[in-house]
């Protein structure tokens, strides 16, 4: 991963640009996807510039942050808590430093941060290459920028997982007159419980449970019944 922080200015009604720091840090040797590297280099990014406006003594106007990952500009655009912790606490702390609207799209033969990563077939080292006086396009007007696509702020990569509950208006889902016994319907309804239990259980990452109900589901299902049962019972009374 790489970053680089560059310094525009305007000198005799001409921009200016040149290189203040740069940074780059190795991807770890567990299988890390491409988003979350991306993503991991837009917090080094975050990071290095914030060091660079807190050493410079000059004021700086405006700030831009450059990156070719449309993943990371929905992450930053979004709700992060919708995603998962990796991405969550990332997200958070770019945001700290900086503002949304400041971060915008370049395309990867414009992006320079590439040059610290991609030596094929040999890095350009020259005074005049891009890595020390920066893209061609920021030496020019804003309006000659890269345009900006329009980037649908919802991705479905890194998802925190939900259990939807659905609630309707509706009767009982256990209905008695279905069952020819009350310990089926007991077990049944046990059953369902569980399901719901297991499935939350996924989310976490634990283990399903499986076998027969335990005591503790039999008598969860048995007063989930006699409520229900109850109720069905007021709801037939005629009335007085």
């Amino acid at each position: 991963m790489s970053a680089v922080v560059f310094l525009r200015f305007l000198w005799n009604e001409t921009f200016g640009c040149k290189i203040v720091a740069a940074k780059t840090k190795v991807a770890p040797l567990k299988f890390v996807s491409i988003p979350r590297l991306e993503l991991q280099a837009a917090v080094l990014g975050a990071r290095l510039a914030q060091t660079v406006m807190n050493s410079l003594s000059m004021k700086i106007s405006k700030k831009y942050y450059w990156t070719d990952s449309r993943d990371v500009l929905c992450w930053l655009n979004s709700d992060h808590r919708r995603y998962t912790q990796y991405v969550a606490f990332r997200v958070s702390e770019i945001m700290e430093n900086t503002e949304a609207n400041e971060w915008r799209w370049v395309p990867s033969k414009m992006n320079v941060a590439d040059d610290g990563t991609k030596w094929s077939p040999g890095p350009d080292l020259s005074s005049e290459s891009r890595w020390f006086i920066g893209p061609n396009f920021l030496r020019r007007c804003q309006a000659d920028w890269p345009k900006q696509p329009m980037i649908n702020c919802s991705t479905d990569k890194e998802l925190r997982p939900n259990l939807l509950a659905y609630h309707f208006p509706c009767e009982s889902t256990i209905n008695p007159c279905e069952f020819s016994s009350w310990n089926r319907m007991l077990n049944v309804t046990a059953f369902i419980f569980r399901f719901l239990a297991n499935c939350h259980r996924k989310i976490r990452k634990e283990p399903a449970v499986t076998g027969s109900p335990t005591t503790d589901e039999l008598g969860t299902a048995e007063a989930y019944l006699l409520v229900q049962l109850n109720a069905m019972a007021i709801q037939k009374r005629p009335p007085i």
